[in-house]
């Protein structure tokens, strides 16, 4: 009689092409710093916890931001653990504010509709102008799309015209109209 599906081991393969010291290696290896304020400020001599809180970040939000149990609170007779976020000191201060005002910069959207969908919002746009109704029912409507989701997509195409916008300007219609 055949064993349940998790039961059945499977036979191990051993992979004689992969080199293992190499593979320990990279996985001791530290990760690459993306983000240049944190990797200008990083001290190579300090540990992680050390260099996040020079720079007035955290690398544990639990510990940050601790929640309150229920427990504590009925009872008052028991300590509370000193705040650990109070005794640090910013060196490194400026780092936190450059992620700050990095992060409160607006940024540009990179959506962009497809190639194809492109051309058909341009065949549309030439043919009937803003009629989506009859851009529902022209024959190059493939996928059946309703006037309002042909309206949503030419105002996207509108909205981010990427490589037409010359299309528009020739045919004198604002990059972003929402009507």
């Amino acid at each position: 009689m055949g064993k349940a599906r998790g039961k059945v081991k499977r036979t191990k393969v051993y992979r004689h092409n992969v080199d293992r010291k190499r593979m320990w290696k990279k996985s001791k290896q530290m990760p690459t710093i993306k983000c240049t304020e944190i990797k200008a400020a990083w001290k190579k001599g300090k540990s992680i916890d050390a260099n996040m809180s020079a720079m007035g970040l955290t690398l544990h939000l639990d510990d940050a931001f601790k929640i309150d149990d229920t427990k504590d609170s009925l009872r008052p007779d028991r300590k509370t653990p000193k705040d650990p976020s109070r005794d640090v000191e910013m060196s490194e201060a400026k780092v936190a504010d450059l992620l700050e005002y990095e992060a409160s910069k607006p940024k540009e959207s990179t959506m962009r509709l497809s190639e194809p969908e492109a051309q058909f919002c341009m065949t549309m746009l030439e043919k009937y102008g803003d009629d989506y109704k009859a851009m529902a029912r022209d024959a190059n409507n493939y996928y059946q799309e309703t006037p309002k989701q042909i309206r949503r997509k030419i105002l996207t195409f509108r909205r981010f015209p990427g490589s037409h916008a010359d299309f528009l300007k020739g045919r004198n219609l604002p990059p972003m109209d929402t009507d």
